[in-house]
């Protein structure tokens, strides 16, 4: 049951975030990036270091996810993502992930595509049960404006 919960929990927050996205692309005319948003994290090849400033923005954003630092992760978001990621939904998705693969251990890699309007950073993230593959959608403003979970191992 408490897995039941947690998945729904996490199925709902990727879900607002996925709107946010959503939002935010509709106001972009540079391109259709939908091909980019289902491009297999899998096919990538990752570096152990932050490649770039995306890089080290995406790894911000996990760290302060970790530390449960809203104020650290708001700062990385744009305006669209501002109005909808509450330090409570936050703290819920994280708290998920956390009961769910156990605790953070490490950043293992980072792969970065780019398209005309959007900046696609993929962080694979060690925890104690699974590696999660998180990707980070930045426009142009250096902004996140889409956040999801890309896969579980």
């Amino acid at each position: 049951m408490r897995t039941k919960l947690v998945l729904l929990a996490l199925f709902l927050l990727f879900m607002v975030l996925a709107g946010a996205f959503s939002l935010y692309r509709r106001g972009s005319e540079k391109t259709d990036s939908s091909y980019l948003a289902s491009f297999p994290a899998s096919s990538l090849s990752y570096s152990t270091n932050p490649v770039d400033e995306y890089s080290e923005l995406a790894k911000s954003l996990i760290e302060g996810l970790k530390e449960g630092d809203h104020q650290k992760t708001s700062a990385l978001y744009n305006d669209k993502m501002k109005e909808v990621v509450t330090s409570e939904k936050e703290d819920a998705a994280w708290i998920a992930l956390s009961s769910q693969y156990g605790q953070f251990k490490k950043i293992s890699g980072y792969a970065r595509i780019d398209d005309p309007a959007f900046h696609f950073v993929f962080v694979k993230s060690d925890f104690e049960k699974a590696t999660i593959t998180f990707r980070v959608i930045f426009g142009e403003d250096k902004r996140i404006a889409g956040f999801f979970i890309d896969s579980v191992a």
